[in-house]
């Protein structure tokens, strides 16, 4: 697969260590990438995305949550002056490997889909999706959305958030005992709830116990009543592992 550099080869102060290839520019892979030149290291980051950054720029798609690419600036920036050499849309092979044979080889592919959802029958149909795919952008079908959360983290909330900012009538079920435990440390989730409990088109069913394909099982937190809530399209939260 052809390369597309980001800074030419021969650009910044001239290299006369051992050559260094990163697989991934998330911001493990960018930090990685930058500690190795500042040792004089030849270094040579690969991205298999066209963009840099990883879940890192994902995350700063989310409402209020831009802040986070400054991170990813700073980093690709210092890696222009250093003059790491970047390639963005490229594969990283064995192959390539063996072919350049470098001193050093750093794999930083962060993480992949973990068990999570994936198990349930239905989740690999149509009107399923996950977070990742919401955050990038991925159009999601229908008026209604219900979005499964395992996970309490900042991610499926910007989802649920980016999905009513466009219309959607969301309905947010988890396992815990409120939405968004994991804001609670970052004191994030009163203004987070503040800005849903705002749209009428967000509704937070209490204490899923299981969910089917096209419809989201429920009941009451004191365990008496269930009732079914039907949507026109999933939004699969699955958890995350590293690779």
């Amino acid at each position: 697969m052809p390369a597309h550099p980001l800074v030419p080869p021969n650009g910044g102060r001239p290299k006369s260590g051992q050559q260094v290839y990163i697989i991934g520019a998330g911001p493990a892979g960018l930090e990685a990438a930058r500690t190795a030149a500042l040792r004089d290291r030849q270094v040579i980051l690969y991205e298999q995305a066209a963009t840099l950054g990883g879940t890192v720029t994902l995350a700063a798609r989310g409402p209020g949550r831009a802040e986070l690419q400054l991170i990813i600036d700073y980093l690709q920036s210092e890696l222009e002056q250093l003059g790491v050499e970047l390639h963005t849309g490229v594969e990283v092979t064995a192959e390539m490997i063996l072919a350049q044979q470098p001193h050093t080889v750093i794999v930083a592919t962060g993480a992949r889909t973990g068990p999570g959802l994936l198990p349930i029958p239905g989740h690999d149909l149509p009107h399923v999706t996950d977070v990742r795919r919401v955050l990038a952008g991925e159009p999601v079908e229908g008026p209604r959305v219900v979005v499964i959360d395992e996970t309490s983290s900042h991610g499926v909330l910007s989802a649920v958030e980016m999905l009513a900012t466009t219309g959607k009538s969301v309905e947010l079920v988890t396992g815990d005992f409120y939405a968004g435990r994991d804001l609670a440390a970052t004191h994030d989730i009163v203004l987070w709830k503040q800005k849903v409990f705002a749209r009428a088109s967000v509704r937070f069913p209490p204490m899923p116990s299981c969910w089917e394909p096209m419809n989201v099982h429920r009941r009451t937190s004191t365990w008496r009543s269930k009732g079914r809530s039907r949507a026109s399209s999933v939004s699969a939260i699955a958890s995350r592992r590293a690779a």
